[in-house]
Parts: C-alpha cells; sequence; structure tokens
C-alpha cells in the first residue's frame, strides 16, 4: 500500500491491514481509503455456502477483525475516508449494512459525508456532486428521521426513504 500511495495511487479500496505509517503517507499524499466493510461481513455470512475452504474463512476473518482499526486509525491520521461496498451480484441487497458497520467507528454524519462530499472529492467532481449548493446535480433522499444523528433510515431504504429524487425528478414517493 505504501508503494502504491508514493507512486501516486488516490485511493486505496479494503486496506483492513493497513499500518500506521503508511496511513500517514495516506495522509501526506492526499490518498482516500475506500474501507468496504460490508464485503468482509457478507462474505462472512455467506462464504460456507459459497463454498470456500476453512482457511479461506480464517484469512477473511483476520482481515474483517481488523477492518474497523483500520477505519479508526484512518480517522485518527486525518485521511479521508470514502464510503464503497464491492458487493455484487445477489449481494448487492446488503450495500446499505455498509452505514450500520461503520456507526461503530465513525458519527452518523461522517458516515454521509463519506458517500457524499468526500466521495465527490475523490472523484474531482465536488462542484457538482456530493452536496446541495446552487449549481451542483442533486439526488435526493427523504428519509424518516435524521440520518446526520442516527443512520438507521438508510440501512433499511425500502421502509425509511420517503421521497427520491433523481435528476430533478421524483422516482419513488412512499
Amino acid at each position: 500500500m505504501t508503494r502504491a500511495v508514493q507512486a501516486g495511487v488516490r485511493s486505496i479500496e479494503h486496506g483492513n491491514l493497513v499500518d500506521e505509517a503508511t496511513l500517514r503517507e495516506m495522509k501526506r499524499h492526499g490518498t482516500y481509503l475506500v474501507p468496504t466493510l460490508s464485503t468482509c461481513v457478507a462474505l462472512a455470512e455467506e462464504g460456507t455456502r459459497l463454498g470456500w475452504s476453512a482457511a479461506m474463512l480464517d484469512k477473511l476473518e483476520v482481515v474483517r477483525s481488523q477492518g474497523l482499526q483500520a477505519l479508526a486509525m484512518a480517522r485518527a491520521e486525518g485521511v479521508p475516508v470514502v464510503f464503497g461496498t464491492d458487493l455484487l451480484g445477489h449481494m448487492h441487497g446488503r450495500q446499505s449494512g455498509e452505514f450500520t458497520i461503520r456507526a461503530a467507528v465513525q458519527p452518523a454524519v461522517e458516515v454521509l459525508q463519506s458517500a457524499t462530499i468526500v466521495a465527490a472529492r475523490l472523484m474531482g467532481r465536488e462542484r457538482e456532486i456530493g452536496q446541495l449548493v446552487a449549481g451542483a446535480w442533486a439526488d435526493l433522499l427523504v428519509v424518516d428521521g435524521d440520518p446526520t444523528v442516527d443512520l438507521t433510515p438508510l440501512v433499511e431504504p425500502a421502509q425509511s426513504i420517503r421521497l427520491l429524487m433523481q435528476g430533478g425528478r421524483i422516482v419513488r414517493r412512499h
């Protein structure tokens, strides 16, 4: 990871086994961390069914158990953290679980920012997306509750999203 950061990589995906020295390099170079913690949780829950060997599941547990620690260390070092999951196929429905996992280490507002403005900064598009400002594109979710305090409304979007606007038009109203 350190060599990748020093070579100019803008983001480290997963990064569960990152150490403090690498995080300091990430901070120095402006590199982002995308932890994808929900991937490890999903694979741990479904690994046996997917045919993973005991050795693979043991390795996964090591990586999974270090994920929250890596996130906490990144926060302490001031490394920008972006929301991401890498969940595909039948596991796609678990995307929102990342909110719950991250809430153990990050305040709710930081988790929201990691999925919006911090992600936009990583992509170099912070003037266009990721925030509600004049001239920016806006996809809006109206939910029950205050997700800046409690992420629960985002964990069960089918039940909690009252209005979904995309590109300025209402896509779903509940």
